[in-house]
């Protein structure tokens, strides 16, 4: 059958359709396809959330938030306008409001570095100073969950994106 409203699986399927959406968008070449596609996938991510309360879910809700954030990312660059990057810095804060680095240690490093890496455009476009503490504020706090011989590969990552972002 059909799902109702209000069935929790609704939720679900809408971050499933924006991230179909969303990989849809990664193959066109067409910008204005690009572009309707990213806001398609961002509508159906809005959807996503609504089905669910933030406190009720909190790792669904993060997770759909972190995807919120990559599709403005994208948005940002297809349009060539800072704008998107804003609200992608507020998806991915609003998701690490639910990302423990105690309970889900590698999704909070990939959301920090996630995060680090849009204040590292914003300072490209825009007040430089604040956007590359930001991202310096984010990549030492993901470094802080990554070990050096647990973790080369992704510590050797945020040691260089940190070594950007001072060099800037």
């Amino acid at each position: 059958g059909y799902l109702e409203p209000g069935d929790r699986r609704l939720g679900d399927l809408y971050n499933d359709i924006g991230n179909f959406i969303w990989l849809l968008a990664r193959q066109d070449v067409e910008n204005t396809a690009k572009q309707n596609h990213l806001q398609q996938a961002i509508d159906y991510y809005e959807q996503a959330l609504a089905t669910v309360a933030d406190d009720s879910e909190p790792e669904f809700f993060a997770m759909v938030q972190n995807n919120l954030g990559a599709v403005y990312s994208d948005l940002a660059y297809a349009q060539g306008n800072v704008a998107p990057l804003h609200q992608a810095v507020q998806a991915y804060e609003t998701a690490l409001q639910y990302r423990s680095p105690e309970t889900d240690t590698l999704r909070y490093v990939s959301t920090q570095n996630n995060l680090g890496t849009v204040y590292w455009h914003l300072a490209q476009q825009e007040n430089a100073p604040k956007h590359l503490q930001g991202a310096i504020s984010c990549y030492e706090s993901a470094l802080k969950y990554l070990s050096k011989t647990d973790e080369p590969s992704n510590w050797a990552m945020m040691q260089n994106n940190l070594g950007t972002a001072y060099l800037n």
